[in-house]
């Protein structure tokens, strides 16, 4: 899951034109989500050798790269353009495609970065914790679960 975060975040840095935000802000910001990741794909990679130290990693990388995302998406426009407001252009838009292609790229994102913090922090419950004679942590649905409900509750509070 992080090396697939990381895959878009540098999807992201890579796509999105710097005309779309202020190019100073924009440009600085770009240092912190390159280092996130970096860290993701690192916490990928010695997960096998150090899973303790991995999910730390991801975890930490995980809460700047949804920081990031918060300041792009809610901190440098007017409230109302938001992402999900890109599905609702018209067609007949002069740059109708890339704006959709934005659009999912950074919902992706969003919600990639958010599974990949989540997944990392049940990751990091204590094993004592158990559901049904089976630790918390070795559970998948939470994590999921906590993602759906907030991309839901992003959606709902966007549109």
């Amino acid at each position: 899951m992080c090396a697939v975060c990381a895959a878009i975040f540098f999807t992201v840095v890579t796509i999105v034109p710097a005309d779309e935000f202020p190019g100073c802000v924009y440009r600085s910001t770009q240092l912190p989500l390159i280092a996130s990741a970096s860290a993701l794909l690192i916490a990928s990679i010695i997960i096998f050798r150090w899973p303790r130290i991995s999910h730390w990693i991801g975890l930490i990388s995980g809460l700047g790269a949804l920081y990031w995302f918060y300041g792009v998406e809610f901190g440098y426009l007017f409230p109302a353009l938001n992402t999900w407001v890109a599905f609702n252009l018209p067609d007949t838009a002069p740059d109708y495609s890339r704006d959709i292609l934005i659009a999912k790229l950074k919902i992706v994102f969003a919600i990639t970065a958010l599974a990949a913090t989540t997944i990392s922090a049940t990751r990091l419950l204590p094993a004592r914790w158990m559901m049904r004679k089976r630790p918390v942590r070795n559970r998948l649905w939470p994590a999921l679960a906590v993602c759906v409900l907030a991309a839901l509750f992003g959606y709902s509070g966007a549109v």
